[in-house]
């Protein structure tokens, strides 16, 4: 991050969330980048996208056949919302509705399935199309909306 406000005209974010990390003699509460290995950085990069490659650390724009492709702004401002609440919150694999999951770990290991909705938890999860990553925050019931899509 401190390589990305040396340079005029671009922004720099780098979300992070508290995670618990165990070693033999210890445990620890870490702040921890929530997608890693990216940051997130506004800026035209017809002007700017080699001086940003050029920072230590940064080993390309993500993008598409060499060009960058810009992230949603609407997507980058919830996960600041989500950051800035104060609300607990952790990694959440990428998922689609309606897509195949296989359980991993505990009782129902091995077994198959749909996901559907979350049954004793309300999660709202912020998706990143572009990185396809995921991240979910524990809330009330009382705090979510519905929001209706267009057709």
């Amino acid at each position: 991050m401190t390589g990305l406000s040396s340079l005029d005209n671009v922004e720099g974010f780098l979300p992070t969330y508290k995670d618990k990390r165990f070693w033999s003699d210890r445990t620890k509460i870490l702040d921890v980048p929530l997608f890693a290995g990216y940051v997130f950085a506004r800026f035209e990069a017809k002007d700017l996208r080699m001086p940003v490659l050029r920072l230590g650390g940064v080993k390309s724009i993500v993008g598409f056949g060499g060009d960058p492709m810009a992230l949603a702004d609407s997507e980058v401002e919830s996960v600041k919302s989500m950051v800035s609440s104060g609300f607990p919150m952790r990694q959440w694999p990428f998922l689609r509705a309606g897509q195949r999951v296989k359980v991993e770990h505990g009782p129902l290991r091995g077994a198959e399935g749909v996901i559907v909705s979350q049954k004793d938890e309300w999660m709202m999860v912020v998706s990143i199309e572009l990185l396809q990553r995921s991240v979910a925050v524990v809330l009330d019931r009382a705090t979510l909306r519905g929001i209706r899509t267009a057709a």
